[in-house]
């Protein structure tokens, strides 16, 4: 999902993302100057939340392993592989990865256990209001192959007019769980099936009229959210 992200890079304590918003800018014709101006300039700060990544690993465990079978003979052998190696580490970023998009979604410092109590995640800022009043929720309901379409209507009708303009409607998009994105192609497969196939053969971007649907793994059960591209 990060091209879908606005990316704040060499942060390593907290950043300012500027914002400017415009009223009304015309005034009644005179030849004294009066301010006019509708013009506001705010900011947002951002703070990083910083982690440490420790992992040892034991030459010994390791000589109890297949990978015993690649290192050298004779005990405490400090020399692995290189093929073993990038086994390993790869397997290390793989699992860091998937801890950071949990927390990304899921992060809540006030209760659970690591990974997700180490940070507020985008979860606890959007449903609390104490993080984002311009945030709008909708009634929770069970999102289902029969009515997805019709609660993404409801939450594209409940969007901002500024998110239907015509110049942001182009980066609207649905992030959605997996258990909603399922529900979403079982709909378009009960509507055209040979469509939703092709689609899929073709790794083609599903849609929701004309809105590209992703699908989010670390997203809670039966939650979506519609917002433009950099909007997080």
């Amino acid at each position: 999902v990060l091209p879908y992200f606005q990316i704040v890079p060499g942060n390593k304590l907290s950043a300012k993302i500027p914002n400017m918003t415009f009223s009304n800018l015309l005034k009644a014709d005179s030849c004294e100057y009066s301010s006019g101006s509708g013009l506001t300039i705010s900011e947002k700060t951002i703070s990083v939340c910083k982690f440490d990544i420790n992992q040892t690993i034991c030459i010994d465990d390791l000589e109890q392993t297949f990978i015993g079978e690649y290192m050298k003979g004779g005990a405490l052998n400090s020399d692995i592989p290189a093929v073993e190696f990038n086994f390993i580490n790869d397997k290390v970023k793989e699992s860091i990865q998937n801890s950071l998009e949990e927390i990304l979604w899921l992060g809540n410092t006030a209760s659970g256990s690591a990974p997700t109590n180490l940070c507020d995640g985008l979860r606890k800022k959007l449903v609390n209001t104490a993080y984002s009043a311009s945030t709008v929720n909708l009634t929770a309901t069970t999102v289902t192959s029969s009515n997805v379409f019709a609660q993404m209507a409801l939450l594209k009708a409940a969007a901002p007019a500024e998110m239907k303009s015509k110049k942001a409607k182009k980066d609207l998009y649905f992030m959605v769980s997996p258990e909603i994105f399922d529900a979403f192609e079982t709909a378009l497969a009960n509507q055209n099936a040979s469509l939703l196939q092709n689609s899929l053969g073709l790794d083609t971007q599903l849609n929701y009229i004309g809105i590209p649907v992703i699908m989010v793994p670390s997203m809670a059960t039966n939650e979506m959210v519609l917002t433009i591209k950099d909007n997080f």
